[in-house]
């Protein structure tokens, strides 16, 4: 069984995912991923080529904060950014889906699983909920950016509320840590 872990920007969905390691769930990352992929040469050449060499580092690497400040802004450039990165990511799922033994239970921790159209890659869905003003605060302490450009992310992304339509299981996480990780235990008895 394959659970799809997904969420906003800041819900929580990382410490999720640690709380389930910790557990002995094996977790595959999106975002883990989609970086590994964006540190490949034909990658970073071609956005190179699509955004200009101001996003490029002096390491020859993406430089992340430049690309996330260029494509928050504008919705054509995060298109073309996702056209680029979705569909390798997508492959990338689907040969680990296809190598999973029969009876394991996994998690893919995917956090625009429904932006990028991935169900069909989980049998199950789990959606981390936060409320709105809470994701903000974490978003301006964990990437120290503008209120401005947490809202433009947040914005970018399917609202919560409709993502929680979607989903089979729901963890709310608006308080403590200890809070969320008895309710990650609870839902792992059910479902794992």
């Amino acid at each position: 069984m394959v659970i799809g872990l997904t969420g906003g920007i800041a819900s929580g969905k990382s410490s999720v995912s640690n709380i389930l390691r910790k557990m002995g769930v094996p977790i595959f990352d999106a975002d883990k991923i989609a970086r590994e992929i964006s540190e490949e040469s034909v990658v970073i050449e071609e956005v190179a080529l699509l955004f200009g060499p101001e996003v490029i580092g002096p390491d020859g690497k993406i430089n992340r904060s430049a690309l996330k400040e260029l494509v928050f802004s504008d919705g054509e450039k995060l298109a073309a950014l996702n056209k680029l990165i979705h569909p390798r990511v997508i492959a990338r799922f689907e040969e680990i889906r296809n190598k999973i033994p029969a009876g394991a239970r996994v998690v893919f921790d995917i956090p625009l699983l429904f932006e990028s159209g991935l169900e069909f890659l989980c049998d199950k869905i789990l959606v981390v909920d936060v409320q709105e003003g809470v994701q903000i605060e974490r978003l301006l302490a964990r990437d120290h950016i503008s209120p401005a450009l947490a809202r433009e992310i947040i914005a970018a992304q399917l609202p919560l509320s409709e993502k929680k339509k979607r989903a089979d299981f729901v963890i709310e996480n608006n308080g403590n840590p200890e809070d969320l990780r008895l309710a990650v235990l609870a839902l792992r008895e059910r479902i794992l």
